[in-house]
């Protein structure tokens, strides 16, 4: 909310769909389905500018662990049918952050970076000894400056990585 004159959105995901509801009365305002299957609710969806227009974006996961991105209005913008997300995702969450400072936001989810715009998979940090996974599978991240040098890095599970526009590289193993 950036001011008093604003009408916050609420957004709430079901296995159905992913609803939007307009936060001072709580009417909906328009309702996404699910390209296939049904989403995964316990997955923490995202709003975002992606694509640096007016509007934020919303990007949620569906149970086959594909990307699913709505406009502010509710109507599609991409759907990411080519590969299943790269981790076992339940119960995580979608972050969005330009890790390279350049051009429109990423995705990040655990240890795997995604095209903010196509939510093509750009880097995969499972392919470098990730470490951190917790008993349920589940690789929470967190993007901030962890080392106050102007760059965005990737904390997830015990792996702090690097990303350099293109792939990703581990900096440094947290004990």
């Amino acid at each position: 909310r950036r001011n008093d004159l604003d009408d916050p959105t609420i957004i709430a995901v079901s296995a159905a769909g992913v609803m939007a509801l307009r936060g001072t009365t709580g009417e909906l305002l328009w309702t996404g389905l699910p390209q296939s299957g049904s989403f995964d609710y316990t997955m923490n969806p995202t709003v975002a500018n992606l694509d640096q227009d007016p509007a934020p974006e919303i990007v949620v996961c569906t149970t086959a662990k594909n990307l699913q991105a709505f406009e502010a209005d509710g109507s599609p913008k991409w759907y990411n049918a080519d590969q299943g997300v790269g981790l076992r995702v339940s119960g995580s969450a979608i972050n969005a952050a330009n890790l390279d400072g350049a051009g429109p936001a990423e995705l990040v989810i655990g240890a795997s970076v995604y095209s903010g715009l196509t939510g093509r998979l750009i880097a995969d940090g499972r392919t470098l000894g990730a470490v951190g996974e917790n008993g349920g599978g589940v690789v929470q991240s967190i993007v901030a400056d962890v080392d106050a040098d102007g760059v965005l890095e990737i904390v997830a599970g015990g792996t702090i990585y690097g990303f350099d526009g293109g792939s990703l590289h581990v900096e440094r193993q947290i004990p």
